[in-house]
């Protein structure tokens, strides 16, 4: 399953890049996330969530997917940036790019047999009384 990753910024209430380790909850497991120069990235696979323990109050966020991750997926976010003045959350959502099947597909379906067998039978019985014709002369 692919793995999409994210750079979480943040910056303090004096608006300096936030430095120093975190306690974090990332797919459900306890681990530590560290921030350097105010960023952090984590791997997230689908309909999985990191969440970040006492951070700063008054500090302000950005998220963003690397693009290099989020390569045939349109990629949109809920609560990109904002301020750290309560609980917050972020959501970034990947929809796989493809083009939605539509109309009739003619060289897999049954509408294609249903075409090309008559006109065969067709095309053999004209050959054949060609060649019929043909013949007696």
């Amino acid at each position: 399953m692919q793995s999409f990753k994210i750079t979480i910024n943040v910056k303090d209430a004096q608006n300096k890049p936030l430095n120093g380790s975190y306690s974090a909850i990332v797919n459900n497991q306890k681990t530590t996330l560290k921030f350097t120069n105010g960023k952090a990235t984590v791997d997230l696979k689908k309909d999985k969530t990191v969440k970040i323990l006492d951070l700063p109050l008054n500090a302000r966020y950005s998220i963003e997917e690397e693009a290099s991750s989020s390569r045939g997926y349109r990629v949109s976010y809920e609560n990109k940036e904002g301020k750290l003045d309560g609980d917050k959350s972020a959501t970034v959502t990947n929809n796989k790019n493809s083009v939605p099947e539509t109309g009739i597909d003619f060289l897999s379906s049954t509408l294609m047999l249903g075409v090309v067998l008559p006109l065969g039978g067709i095309f053999f019985i004209i050959l054949l009384g060609h060649l019929v014709v043909n013949r007696r002369k």
